[in-house]
């Protein structure tokens, strides 16, 4: 008398990047990233008095819940790992050594953010706008890009376009400056967001624009010359 068995065994891998299905004993490894979510599911060939999941990186068994002749159980992936599936018939068989099946985890490393420019402090006028260049990648997808802007009226956050899915993205943003008032010391970053579970976000760098009254400016770089030219004639004389 055979062993007791599943139809159709698959693990079913939820994560950042959608759900991903593996058939057990075809698609080998199960492969998931750190964090995502594995449901293993499979519809008994004959009735079970009981089935459970031994994970190798787990000290004990994990039970799976029957409903509709389908059993299912889950586990948080963490480390590569055997699983096997441990079945009881209703009339107490089961197979003393069960296939086991091959279970590959990769980590999944923070995403990079980078203020490409201005690298240095700026003064700019009212009128001026800021371009700011950036780039962002990771190694699974970026799921969010903003740009961070706080100046002394509070915090604003602006969400930049990128290409959902992709694993790099470089673009520039511009930053116009007529809200702001002279004497304004406006930073800004860059914060990016991953596909990871959960999700890991990461800064750029800083930079700032220190708005001006330009004219203001001219208008003394002016005089302070005159004053200066006026100086030496006086000394010449």
């Amino acid at each position: 008398v055979p062993a007791p068995r599943f139809k159709n065994a698959k693990a079913v891998v939820h994560g950042g990047r959608g759900e991903r299905i593996f058939v057990l004993g075809e698609d080998a490894p199960v492969r998931a990233r750190r964090g995502d979510w594995v449901t293993v599911r499979g519809e008994a060939e004959a009735p079970l008095a009981a089935a459970a999941l031994r994970l190798s990186a787990l000290p004990a068994p994990l039970a799976m819940r029957e409903s509709g002749g389908f059993w299912s159980g889950g586990f948080l992936a963490q480390e590569d790992a055997t699983l096997s599936l441990l079945l009881v018939a209703a009339d107490g068989r089961r197979d003393p050594s069960p296939p086991a099946y091959a279970l590959s985890v990769l980590g999944d490393s923070m995403p990079s953010v980078e203020l490409l420019s201005p690298q240095v402090p700026l003064q700019a006028g009212p009128r001026d706008t800021v371009t700011i260049a950036y780039s962002a990648r990771d190694d699974g997808a970026l799921t969010r890009l903003e740009l961070v802007v706080r100046s002394p009226k509070g915090e604003a956050r602006r969400a930049l376009a990128f290409e959902g899915g992709s694993a790099e993205t470089l673009g520039d943003a511009a930053l116009p400056l007529r809200d702001y008032g002279a004497g304004a010391v406006v930073e800004f970053w860059l914060e990016a967001s991953d596909d990871a579970s959960p999700s890991q976000s990461a800064l750029s760098a800083k930079g700032s624009v220190e708005v001006v009254d330009v004219d203001a400016v001219h208008t003394e770089a002016l005089a302070q010359r005159e004053r200066a030219l006026t100086a030496l004639d006086r000394a010449a004389a």
